[in-house]
């Protein structure tokens, strides 16, 4: 449970657990530690949060905040951008550091270079090797915590050969599976260290032919990519996180992918073992590009873009430093720009994916039983999206972004803030996960919505629907028709060169002419937002908010969620998947609109 009081008793825990780490800071002559990391924040304060951990060698520990917005304590402190610390640092009397450590071998070099820029004064180390070290011996309540997990996760797998039947597929089998750890407690999510290191309980089959019928479509995404880079200048790009290698190069591989700004790309692969082909080059090490890259003729590169935004700085570090004759950049930015507007065979992946989305969400009622908690309605739900096909995984954009497959909210949880930056938030059921579902009872008068992510081709298609146990009281039905008001009014006004900003004040505009402004996307903590784009990851561009004034584009495709919460009730609501087209606006995602009596 992420409660307060069970934090509380958790201090002496906790202490000890920055204790590990201060001795082995001070053993490297370090004064403080900035941690900004789910895993490590989880570590050290508890829970996890969006905002930093400031753990200074001789004195107590300050949280800074951003989200949610109800942590409160005498060394909290509630912030809106990370260089509102330095003064807060000093004026609660903590001298600077002359040596700090941040997490170089999980930021974002583009997140490291932002933190380290706030300490001038300050020498700046990768800290990620002593946050392992004093996580690798555990404390006895780590050690009883695994030993509760081991037993559960025992009771899951002697269930195992009563839900195998005759015929079945190794996927069938495997979504069976998963129901069967998640009804016993498993909160799903696969943690693990290292940006290319993802996994969803299961597979993935990798198919040559297909990858060869795809390659006219790989070109014109990296020739995207590429008229970008001409226009700043840059004369080559390497390619390193999963689904930048996924859009380029068609699957995901452990390696990367060099892209020269007028000749073939090249891929340098550690794993698989068993790619082969004219510009396919096996690597143990990145080092070795060097010398490949001269023996293929491809010259020096006199600027070169890396993924600053999403690669750990340890990482971007190692790899600038296979360039030192080069300028070597962020191409972040170019890439989701090259991303943000889809291409005719990533818009049908989408319009499979929206079919298969809905035909799961139609089910539903079927799945429900009186005297369900929301936990238990949730894993019925994703077995029926694993049963459609759903991959699972849910990837975002931002290293402290995640989720297991999406939320199933309920009632008055549907009000409780978020560390993560979605429409809205839920206390969750474990402070490792604080967002979604969190054992609430599904009784007379509370409104459910599924807002599961619909990842069945790599694409990740975004639909909330609501669901009322028994009949709700008169104001839901009539919020519900405002945000299916907003919805028609925003599609309505969509079209290629219709600036963000103005769809989304005019949602602002009704919502408030209804009298809900007050409790539009969240109540204590609100989301300032009425719509992403949606893509590989679930937070694209566009974005539907405040002062975003990019205009939208013919391909692009985006989740537009105007959402209430009502106090007593829960969340109504909808949302849906759109695809600008030449003229308007097409809906992807179809599938009844209304509140859905269980």
């Amino acid at each position: 449970l992420n409660n307060q009081i069970i934090l509380l008793m958790l201090q002496p825990e906790l202490k000890f657990r920055r204790d590990k780490i201060r001795y082995l800071m001070a053993q490297q002559g370090i004064d403080a530690a900035l941690i900004a990391c789910n895993v490590n924040l989880l570590y050290t304060y508890g829970e996890i949060v969006n905002g930093y951990l400031f753990l200074p060698l001789h004195s107590p520990a300050l949280l800074f905040v951003k989200r949610p917005n109800n942590i409160v304590g005498e060394f909290v402190f509630p912030i809106r951008k990370p260089e509102q610390m330095v003064d807060l640092l000093k004026e609660n009397g903590i001298p600077v550091a002359s040596k700090i450590m941040l997490e170089g071998g999980e930021l974002p070099y583009a997140d490291y270079m932002r933190l380290a820029s706030l300490f001038p004064g300050s020498e700046v180390v990768d800290g990620t090797a002593i946050i392992r070290e004093a996580r690798s011996v555990k404390t006895p309540l780590e050690i009883e915590l695994f030993r509760r997990s081991a037993a559960l996760h025992a009771r899951a797998y002697s269930k195992i050969p009563d839900v195998y039947h005759p015929g079945m597929t190794d996927r069938e089998l495997s979504v069976e599976v998963e129901r069967l750890m998640r009804l016993e407690g498993c909160l799903g999510i696969f943690r693990a260290f290292g940006q290319s290191m993802e996994i969803f309980m299961g597979s993935v089959l990798n198919n040559q032919i297909i990858l060869l019928m795809l390659q006219p479509e790989l070109k014109f995404r990296r020739d995207k990519i590429r008229y970008l880079m001409a226009q700043q200048g840059i004369d080559a790009a390497l390619i390193a996180c999963n689904v930048n290698l996924l859009y380029t190069y068609g699957e995901i591989v452990n390696g990367y992918l060099f892209l020269p700004l007028h000749s073939p790309a090249l891929l340098f692969v550690k794993r698989p073992n068993n790619i082969v082909g004219e510009f396919v080059f096996p690597i143990r090490k990145p080092e070795q590009m060097v010398d490949l890259l001269k023996e293929n003729g491809i010259p020096v590169a006199s600027k070169i873009m890396l993924e600053g935004g999403e690669l750990p700085y340890a990482d971007y570090m190692r790899l600038a430093s296979l360039f030192p004759g080069s300028e070597v950049v962020d191409g972040t930015a170019i890439i989701r720009e090259a991303r943000s507007v889809k291409t005719p065979l990533e818009i049908e992946l989408f319009r499979r994916s929206a079919a298969l989305h809905a035909r799961a969400y139609s089910k539903i009622p079927d799945v429900y039983h009186p005297g369900m908690t929301d936990r238990e309605l949730s894993v019925e739900v994703e077995r029926l999206m694993r049963l459609e096909g759903c991959l699972g995984i849910f990837r975002a954009f931002g290293q402290s972004m995640e989720i297991f497959m999406g939320s199933v909210l309920a009632g008055d949880n549907a009000a409780t803030p978020s560390p993560y930056d979605f429409a809205l938030g839920g206390k969750g059921l474990d402070p490792s996960l604080p967002g979604g579902m969190n054992g609430t009872l599904l009784k007379e008068g509370y409104s459910v919505m599924v807002d599961i992510g619909g990842n069945f081709y790599g694409y990740m298609c975004d639909m909330s629907r609501v669901f009322s146990i028994g009949k709700l009281n008169d104001e839901a039905y009539a919020a519900h028709q405002v945000c299916l008001e907003v919805q028609d009014k925003v599609a309505s006004m969509t079209a290629p060169g219709v600036v963000c900003e103005d769809l989304y004040n005019a949602a602002i505009e009704i919502v408030t002419k209804a009298g809900f402004a007050d409790r539009f996307m969240g109540v204590s903590q609100q989301a300032r937002f009425i719509g992403h784009g949606i893509g590989l990851e679930i937070n694209e561009a566009p974005v539907l908010a405040p002062r975003i004034r990019r205009e939208l584009e013919e391909g692009m495709v985006f989740a537009l969620e105007p959402k209430i919460v009502l106090p007593g009730v829960g969340p109504v609501g909808i949302e849906n998947s759109w695809v600008v087209t030449e003229n308007g606006v097409g809906k992807l995602t179809i599938c009844n609109e209304e509140i859905i009596e269980l």
